[in-house]
């Protein structure tokens, strides 16, 4: 799993999902902090006595986005890692893993190929488990990435956990 983290504390982890700021705003302050976005990776689990990394760490030091190897379908679940994201959303309680496949197909038919497109209010409204969507779109399924930035109080075990990056 990769750790996106920025240079300054602040961000997502404060405020209520109570006072909601235009998506297109949220969607401007996302992608002004991805440009600032550095990537690290989680140590070996066996390092931590595990066999496997966790999807999401229990307490990040730093603002944390991991990485789901999705599926043709654009959905969380199903099988391998890709399932084990459904359990640990789902399953745990946090997010509605089912509502991540209709938002991003139509994330993925409305956007423009070759660059990163932000999710407009309508199509964000499909997945209520998110605050922020984007995609990067390839022009076919494969290749393509989205990031999905979770609401405040869905966000899994820590406030840190700000966000899903999930690549088909």
């Amino acid at each position: 799993m990769a750790a996106i983290q920025r240079s300054e504390a602040s961000g997502y982890a404060a405020g209520s999902d109570n006072a909601k700021p235009p998506v297109a705003a949220v969607a401007a302050d996302v992608k002004a902090k991805l440009a600032e976005a550095r990537v690290s990776f989680c140590p070996d689990p066996k390092t931590v006595g595990g066999k496997f990394t966790a999807t999401f760490e229990k307490s990040p030091e730093r603002t944390f986005a991991s990485v789901n190897a999705g599926d043709e379908a654009f959905r969380v679940g199903g099988a391998t890692l890709n399932g084990q994201f459904a359990k640990d959303l789902y399953d745990m309680g946090w997010q509605d893993a089912r509502k991540y496949a209709a938002f991003h197909n139509k994330l993925f038919s409305s956007a423009a190929t070759g660059r990163l497109v932000a999710a407009k209010g309508p199509v964000v409204a499909l997945n209520p488990n998110i605050v922020a969507g984007f995609v990067r779109r390839a022009a076919e399924k494969v290749g393509v990435a989205f990031i999905d930035v979770f609401k405040n109080k869905l966000r899994p075990w820590h406030a840190n956990n700000v966000a899903m990056v999930y690549e088909q």
